[in-house]
């Protein structure tokens, strides 16, 4: 069997096919390449408490706010 052409699928294909073949090492691995580098890069830390959370909306308005200025 032929491999597809892991590159040419957009991230919604791929992620369909990894789906369906967990197993292939190699299509997880250009899915994850190309969540990364269609991320924003904003990287927040893990909540360490229940409060933490409670902020997390206000976190997200803020980067919101970061992005759209630079």
């Amino acid at each position: 069997m032929t491999q597809p052409d892991f590159q040419s699928m957009d991230r919604r294909q791929l992620r369909a096919y990894v789906l369906q073949h967990r197993d292939d090492l190699q299509a997880v691995r250009v899915l994850v390449d190309k969540l990364m580098a269609e991320s924003s890069g904003v990287v927040f830390p893990a909540p360490k408490s229940i409060d933490d959370l409670s902020h997390f909306a206000d976190l997200l308005r803020e980067s919101g706010r970061e992005q759209k200025e630079s």
